[in-house]
C-alpha cells in the first residue's frame, strides 16, 4: 500500500509584499509515494517558520528593495532551516504593485532563494484565490457543502472570492482599502494620500490636504462610505455613491450578488475585525483599518456571519494560501525526451488547440508560436477516440514542422486528460522528428495564462499556473 510507504518532505516559501505589511511562510509537506494510476500530490503541511509581520518599506514612493532583501535574508537564518527550498513564490499586492519597481522583487528572491515557481507582482484574481484558500483551509471541513465568500481586504484592495471547498468559482477586486490614507501615530492627521484616497474624500465632499487633521464626524463618514460600498458589492446593488462616481476603484468587477454564501473576512482588517478590540490605539497601523474593522462589525449585513464564522489565518490567509499551493503535481505520463530543460518558469499560455477547429486554432496562434525564441504553452484538447488522438497528433506535427522549432525554446502542450506522453510519441512519431516539445497533464489550466514546470521531485513534475483570468 502506498500509505505505507516512506514519504519525502519538501520546503516552500511564500513572501506577501501588501500596502501595508510584508511577511514571510515556510511550510513543510509530504510527497505521495508515485504509484501507477495514482497522481503525486501534497498532504500534512506544517508551518516550519513564519516571520514576524513588518511594514512594508518604501522609499521616495517605491519598494525598498534593499531592505526587501536584508528582511527575506535575516528571515531564512532566524528560520534555522538546514535543507534547500523547494519552491518559492512572491506575490506583491494592492497598492504595493502599483510601485515602479514591483517587477524587479522576483529578481530579488531568485538572488537569495531557487527557484521561484510563482512571481505575482500584479495579479489580483490571482490574491482573491490565494486569500480564499488561506482563508477556508480548515472551515472547509467543517461546512463541506456551504458556499463562502472571502473578502479579504488590505491597505489598497478588497478581494472578492466566492467557492465552495477548494473549488473557486467567481472573483473580484477593488481599490477599497485603509492604506489609501496614512496618518501620523495616534492621530487622524493626513501624511500621505493615494489619488484615490483624495478622489473619494472629493466625493464625500470632506476636501483635506496633507497636514490637515480628519474630525471624528469625517472619520465617520469616511468608513460608513467604505462599508456601504463592500455592503453593495455583496449584495448585488449598483447605486453605490462611490463605486457610481468613482470608476478606477473597479479592478475586477464582482458580478454575483446576493447568494447563500456565508462571509469570511482576511487581510489586515479581517484579523482585526476578529480580534475583539485587542488594539486600543486610534490608528495603531497609520490607517483607517481599526476603524474600519469596527465599523464592518457594525454592519447589518455582516454582523452575524462574524459573529457565527471564523476563517483560519487572519491576516497571513493570502501567503498561507500562496505557500500551500504554490505547485500541484502534473500527471505521471509527461513527454520529456530533454529533463535538461526543466525548470521553464512563467511561460505564457497561447491558447487552445481543439481537435474539432485545429486549422482555425493554428492561424490564431501561429504569428506569436513562429516569431519567438520563447518558451510557450498552448491548451490541447484532444479527441476521445484512440484513431482520432493520433491523427490530431500527425497533422500538428506537419505544422510544427513548418515553422522549425528545433533550435528554439521548447512548447508546452497542456492537457487535462492523462493522454500527454502518448500524444508526445504520436507527434514527434516516437523520437524520430526532432520537435523540440514537452507535454504534461492532468492539469486545469483553463483561466490561467502563465505555466512554470520545476525540475522533477519523485520522479513527477511540480506545476504551477497563475495569472488568473
Amino acid at each position: 500500500m502506498w500509505l505505507d510507504q516512506k514519504a519525502e518532505t519538501v520546503l516552500f516559501l511564500g513572501l506577501d509584499i501588501g500596502s501595508t505589511t510584508t511577511r514571510l511562510l515556510i511550510m513543510e509537506a509530504e510527497i505521495s509515494p508515485p504509484v501507477q494510476g495514482r497522481q503525486t500530490d501534497l498532504r500534512h503541511f506544517k508551518i516550519i517558520y513564519q516571520s514576524p509581520v513588518v511594514f512594508t518599506p518604501f522609499q521616495d514612493e517605491m519598494i525598498d528593495e534593499t531592505e526587501i532583501s536584508c528582511l527575506v535574508k535575516q528571515w531564512l537564518k532566524d528560520s534555522s532551516l538546514h535543507r534547500e527550498i523547494t519552491s518559492a513564490s512572491v506575490i506583491v499586492t494592492g497598492l504595493a504593485s502599483r510601485k515602479e519597481n514591483a517587477q524587479k522583487i522576483k529578481s530579488i528572491l531568485e538572488t537569495i532563494v531557487q527557484p521561484v515557481m510563482v512571481a505575482s507582482l500584479e495579479d489580483p484574481n490571482l490574491e482573491s484565490w490565494m486569500a480564499y484558500l488561506g482563508s477556508c483551509s480548515e472551515i472547509k471541513y467543517k461546512y463541506p457543502e456551504q458556499l463562502f465568500l472571502n473578502v479579504d481586504i488590505g491597505g489598497g484592495t478588497s478581494n472578492f472570492a466566492l467557492g465552495l471547498g477548494d473549488k473557486v468559482c467567481h472573483l473580484g477586486c477593488y481599490f477599497i482599502g485603509t492604506r489609501h490614507w496614512v496618518f501620523a501615530p495616534d492621530s487622524f492627521r493626513l501624511i500621505s494620500m493615494s489619488d484615490i484616497g483624495k478622489k473619494i474624500l472629493q466625493v464625500l465632499g470632506v476636501p483635506k490636504s496633507l497636514g490637515d487633521y480628519l474630525g471624528e464626524k469625517e472619520v465617520s463618514l469616511l468608513t460608513q462610505a467604505l462599508v456601504s460600498s463592500l455592503e453593495s458589492i455583496v449584495l448585488g446593488k449598483g447605486d453605490d455613491l462611490l463605486l457610481s462616481r468613482i470608476a478606477e476603484l473597479t479592478q475586477i468587477p464582482y458580478l454575483v450578488g446576493k447568494t447563500a454564501s456565508r462571509l469570511l473576512f482576511s487581510g489586515g482588517v479581517g484579523e482585526l475585525i476578529y480580534a475583539e478590540d485587542r488594539w486600543k490605539s486610534r490608528t495603531p497601523f497609520g490607517d483607517l483599518g481599526l476603524e474600519l474593522a469596527r465599523a464592518l462589525r457594525n454592519s447589518p449585513v455582516f454582523f452575524d456571519d462574524i459573529k457565527s464564522y471564523r476563517p483560519s489565518n487572519g491576516g497571513r490567509a493570502t501567503v498561507f494560501g500562496l505557500t500551500t499551493r504554490q505547485i500541484h503535481f502534473a500527471g505521471n505520463t509527461v513527454f520529456l525526451p530533454r529533463p535538461e530543460l526543466l525548470p521553464l518558469i512563467a511561460v505564457p499560455i497561447l491558447g487552445d488547440l481543439s481537435y474539432q477547429n485545429l486549422a482555425q486554432d493554428w492561424e490564431r496562434i501561429l504569428p506569436l508560436l513562429s516569431s519567438t525564441q520563447s518558451s510557450l504553452a498552448i491548451r490541447i484538447h484532444p479527441p476521445t477516440k484512440g484513431l482520432s488522438l493520433r491523427q490530431m497528433a500527425q497533422d500538428l506535427k506537419v505544422r510544427f514542422l513548418e515553422i522549425d522549432r528545433e533550435q528554439k525554446r521548447p512548447v508546452l502542450l497542456l492537457f487535462e486528460r492523462d493522454v500527454a506522453k502518448v500524444f508526445g510519441n504520436y507527434l514527434t512519431h516516437w523520437g524520430k522528428e526532432k520537435l523540440n516539445i514537452v507535454a504534461v497533464d492532468q492539469l486545469q489550466t483553463a483561466k490561467a495564462s502563465f505555466v512554470s514546470l520545476g525540475e522533477p521531485i519523485n520522479d513527477s513534475i511540480p506545476v504551477s499556473l497563475y495569472g488568473l483570468r
